[in-house]
């Protein structure tokens, strides 16, 4: 069986980030987060061509990287919405 295409992969990870829910935007960042996902409690981040995702209980980047200043708004902003984003 030939190997997927990169075509084929791309068409899936396209399809994936558009099914995942945004639960909220704001200054051109976009959270994003699965309802019962894998552990540890995360959301997705993406901020023009950066993308990372945070760490709900710690409140700390856990993979990718944002600008500083992003990177300050999202951390802030989840330490104001954390229990909301435990319970999701």
């Amino acid at each position: 069986m030939p190997a997927p295409s990169r075509c084929s992969w791309y068409r899936k990870e396209v399809r994936i980030v558009k099914t995942m829910p945004t639960i909220s935007a704001f200054y051109g960042l976009l959270i994003r987060m699965f309802f019962n996902d894998h552990a540890p409690p995360h959301f997705h981040v993406q901020y023009a061509e950066h993308k990372a995702t945070a760490d709900i209980q710690t409140l700390t980047i856990a993979t990718g990287e944002l600008p500083r200043r992003a990177q300050e708004l999202v951390l802030d902003w989840a330490e104001l919405h954390q229990q909301e984003l435990l319970e999701d």
